[in-house]
């Protein structure tokens, strides 16, 4: 089984500014008793959550993107502002960085039309109606009772051209190792994709 999930991937560029401000702005104000900082290499926006499949099913969600990505053009999307929110999955505290109204729209709509399309091809997970808010996850707290807050520093939003889609495998890795893995690019303007 492979736990599985689509997404946006930041270029160099992006998470070189990124970098910059995590080391100038965000590292001097957090407790890293309290918090650990996400890897640059996993930084993303996630767009659906599949979860746990098999390989057949790997292929279906290949072939659902692939024939759901036309409804996808190259967009903008900006990351506009930080948050503090709490993990649906342990309750542990996050920080993270918001993406903007008309992305969260875009995405969004694909999010909907790529599950329907993933159900129709049979493939089992469980769908999310819940509404899109876009995001990038920087910090996450060690402890599920929570970390000391602190106060947000400014953060200057910052533009991604958005060209392509991935499917990614999350995988168990030593700390400090990457854990996500794009098991297949896929492009929104008519280029081959990419394994």
């Amino acid at each position: 089984m492979h736990r599985i999930f689509v997404s946006v991937n930041l270029g160099e560029g992006v998470k070189d500014r990124l970098s910059k401000f995590v080391e100038t702005e965000l590292k001097p104000m957090i407790s890293l008793s309290d918090w650990r900082m996400e890897l640059r290499e996993d930084w993303h926006v996630t767009i659906l959550f599949i979860g746990e499949i098999d390989d057949h099913e790997i292929y279906l969600a290949t072939q659902a993107i692939a024939e759901t990505r036309h409804l996808l053009e190259p967009f903008s999307l900006w990351l506009e502002d930080l948050e503090f929110m709490k993990s649906y999955e342990d309750g542990a505290g996050m920080l993270w960085v918001k993406t903007d109204f008309e992305a969260n729209k875009i995405l969004g709509d694909y999010k909907e039309a790529l599950q329907n399309r993933l159900l129709d091809l049979g493939v089992r997970f469980k769908p999310e109606h819940r509404k899109f808010n876009g995001h990038i996850t920087m910090l996450r707290a060690k402890r599920p009772s929570g970390a000391t807050t602190f106060e947000l520093p400014r953060f200057d939003s910052m533009e991604i051209e958005v060209s392509e889609i991935h499917l990614m495998e999350s995988q168990k890795k030593l700390p400090h190792q990457p854990k996500y893995e794009s098991l297949q690019s896929f492009s929104l303007n008519g280029e081959d994709d990419v394994a």
